[in-house]
């Protein structure tokens, strides 16, 4: 999961092929490069607004 948020909605981390992430792969590739698609849902904007968790994020 690339969020606390995402995690709590069971909404996984994902390459640009549609491929959840899983930590197995994440050590196989010794890179959070994989994570090529970040998740995002109406939530993310009190993140990106600095009203959400602790993570202050922005989405791009």
């Amino acid at each position: 999961y690339d969020c606390d948020f995402n995690q709590m909605e069971k909404i996984p981390a994902q390459t640009n092929k549609i491929e959840k992430i899983t930590v197995a792969k994440l050590l196989e590739a010794n890179s959070l490069d994989i994570i090529e698609q970040v998740q995002t849902e109406n939530y993310c904007y009190g993140c990106t607004a600095g009203c959400g968790s602790s993570c202050s994020g922005s989405l791009i």
